[in-house]
């Protein structure tokens, strides 16, 4: 009793968010529905979860996080923000070690874990664009 489910629940949404994340300026990301600057998660990843955490609970739930990763991405078109929202229901549970259906600012910062995760992502792409320049 009380030991790890065989399997984690799903998490995924039913539809993708309806907002679209603003345009990516130079030396930064704009947020229009966070009204500001969003902070450089290479720079300060306590900063950027803060300023993703709508609610203000100290976690990303998973609209939160959905909209943070189409923010930092540029990701505007219902079919890429139909597919993030996907993989990253596919991939929750890699993340949310506690299974509480949300991700606490340890979780994020960890090492190896999702900050670490898409500061990569974010490395590959810049070194994928470097290369095609």
């Amino acid at each position: 009793a009380g030991g790890a489910p065989d399997r984690p629940p799903a998490y995924a949404p039913t539809a993708p968010p309806a907002y679209a994340p603003a345009a990516l300026p130079q030396g930064g990301v704009v947020s229009r529905s966070m009204g500001g600057r969003c902070p450089d998660i290479t720079v300060d990843k306590a900063a950027w979860f803060q300023h993703f955490d709508k609610d203000g609970s100290g976690y990303l739930d998973l609209q939160e996080l959905i909209h943070a990763l189409a923010t930092t991405f540029n990701k505007t078109a219902p079919e890429e923000l139909a597919s993030m929202s996907d993989t990253v229901g596919a991939i929750w549970c890699a993340f949310d070690m506690d299974m509480n259906a949300q991700i606490s600012m340890r979780e994020f910062t960890t090492s190896n874990g999702l900050a670490d995760t898409i500061i990569a992502t974010i490395n590959h792409r810049q070194d994928r664009q470097n290369r095609a320049l």
